[in-house]
């Protein structure tokens, strides 16, 4: 990876923790408008994220484990509460093709 790459990459995840720290601050608001803009900006900048980490030449285990490890830390609350029942169709079907 080239240092330009890893800084892009550093960026990326900088700009996401401060996202998620407006999210953070944002949850006991009266309106949940700024919520979902902040939580859609953070959905974006971790696609970025992970769009970068796929790119070919880069593709690697070690990439897909700091794609687990970005989902992790920014989702892992929201597993928690997870419902497999507000799965799409095809989103169920894939999960139960991973059994």
């Amino acid at each position: 990876m080239k240092q330009s790459q890893f800084y892009e990459l550093q960026d990326l995840l900088d700009q996401i923790k401060a996202v998620d720290k407006m999210i953070q601050l944002h949850y006991d608001a009266p309106t949940a408008f700024m919520l979902n803009q902040y939580k859609a900006t953070k959905a974006k900048l971790i696609n970025n994220f992970i769009g970068a980490l796929v790119a070919p030449p880069f593709i690697s285990s070690g990439n897909i484990y700091t794609i687990k490890m970005v989902i992790d830390k920014f989702y892992g609350d929201e597993f928690k509460n997870f419902s497999i029942q507000s799965l799409s169709s095809d989103l169920l079907r894939l999960e139960q093709s991973l059994a």
